[in-house]
């Protein structure tokens, strides 16, 4: 019996999924850190990097990616951004792999290698087909479908170009648990709000847009309709925690918007890069908080090309 069998999943045609049963894999997520999620944006992709923890590809010089189907209610032990992408797109012209079980982790991981590296190249891994396969990932003619009573772990055998990103979210950390900084972790008791106006802060800080249309997606929407609610959450948040709400404190000597835009472009960076402190000295600044309202409606309409964005 091959090692995947265990982990197969039964072909329903009830709609509702039942245990053992297969679900549709239509999208995959890369989870990361608020700052490895601005590396990524930076790079303009996500770069594969050496097998490093306990899978038998640690024994080769494979880079890759990882990404899940997975969507925890509890929260991702892997960070608060979701890089989301669809499915089809990062398996086309792919080879698939079985790579191996993780029965130590809760619950048991199962492990896929997507390539098209020579198979004559690959060591310790053996091909898989997900038409025949009695596998937890399978095929029928167009439709994905995928074991999710288990953690699904795809490793890509490139990088994946930040352009295939459909959509952005920012989520829910683990409250117990991080993968990578365990209890040191500051993201772990944050709401998504908080993750999402540090990112804000630094898109609008540095002028990086390449990521806009993946914060506002336009999917399962009427042409020209985008989902804002990442954006305007994020906004919000930075908008309360810069001061917007405490009027009194804007003391400064700066009164013209033009001024103000340069010290909240710089305020809202400093933000978004956890200087906290300097970002509010900054802001306190400007004169009053309509100037510090006025800046930021401006700076947002036009990083996210929103004219009609206003401070709520």
């Amino acid at each position: 019996m091959a090692e995947w069998t265990q982990y197969g999943c039964k072909i329903s045609a009830a709609k509702l999924v039942r245990p053992g049963d297969c679900a549709s894999l239509e999208d995959v997520y890369h989870v990361a850190h608020v700052p490895d999620a601005r590396r990524i944006i930076e790079d303009r992709k996500i770069k594969a990097r050496l097998v490093y923890d306990e899978s038998k590809l640690n024994q080769t010089r494979m880079h890759v990616c990882w990404v899940s189907a997975n969507y925890w209610s509890t929260g991702s032990i892997y960070g608060t951004v979701s890089f989301n992408f669809r499915w089809a797109d990062l398996v086309k012209d792919k080879q698939i792999y079985w790579v191996e079980a993780m029965p130590a982790y809760r619950p048991h991981a199962y492990r896929f290698l997507l390539t098209d590296r020579n198979p004559g190249t690959l060591k310790h891994v053996t091909i898989y087909d997900p038409k025949n396969a009695d596998g937890p990932l399978r095929q029928q003619g167009d439709t994905w479908l995928w074991n999710g009573d288990y953690t699904a772990e795809f490793m890509i055998d490139e990088d994946i170009p930040l352009r295939l990103c459909k959509k952005l979210e920012f989520i829910p950390h683990n409250p117990n648990t991080c993968r990578l900084f365990k209890s040191s972790c500051k993201e772990r008791s944050q709401d998504w709000t908080e993750t999402a106006a540090q990112l804000m802060g630094y898109l609008i800080g540095t002028g990086t847009t390449n990521i806009n249309d993946a914060l506002t997606p336009d999917v399962g929407l009427p042409s020209g309709k985008r989902v804002m609610t990442m954006v305007t959450g994020g906004l919000g948040k930075l908008w309360i925690k810069l001061g917007g709400n405490k009027p009194n404190s804007f003391v400064g000597p700066v009164n013209s918007v033009e001024s103000a835009m340069l010290i909240v472009r710089s305020a809202v960076l400093q933000y978004g890069l956890g200087n906290i402190p300097e970002a509010r000295n900054l802001v306190f600044m400007l004169s009053n908080t309509q100037l510090f309202e006025t800046a930021m409606e401006r700076l947002v309409q036009e990083h996210f090309n929103m004219p009609d964005y206003k401070v709520d």
